[in-house]
């Protein structure tokens, strides 16, 4: 299952986790910063779907345009999970990357 992670737009969070037969997508106005949130709505979206972190093998975060501080909180989520679960974040395999994924 693939974790995709954007994170660039001040106004949302958006979480997908694409299995080979569906995928589950969260959308969310957070409140409160999303460096507090995306965890909690992760686990979320996870617990609604009767999914396991440990299912997920891969992740994407977006790393286009958007609001500096929003990408660099999506991709540091992105690289703590990679480390954390022992899985590759855009395609680069974990610990191998010289710099991080940004």
């Amino acid at each position: 299952m693939k974790l995709y992670i954007d994170t660039r737009d001040n106004q949302q969070l958006i979480l997908k986790l694409i299995t080979k037969s569906k995928t589950y997508k969260l959308i969310s106005q957070p409140e409160k910063a999303k460096a507090d949130q995306i965890l909690l709505q992760l686990e979320k979206l996870l617990v609604e779907n009767n999914l396991k972190k440990e299912d997920i093998t891969e992740i994407e975060c977006e790393k286009k345009a958007g609001s500096f501080t929003g990408v660099r909180v999506g991709v540091s989520i992105a690289n703590a999970l990679s480390f954390a679960l022992q899985i590759p974040v855009n395609n680069l395999p974990v610990g191998k990357q010289e710099n991080p994924v940004y």
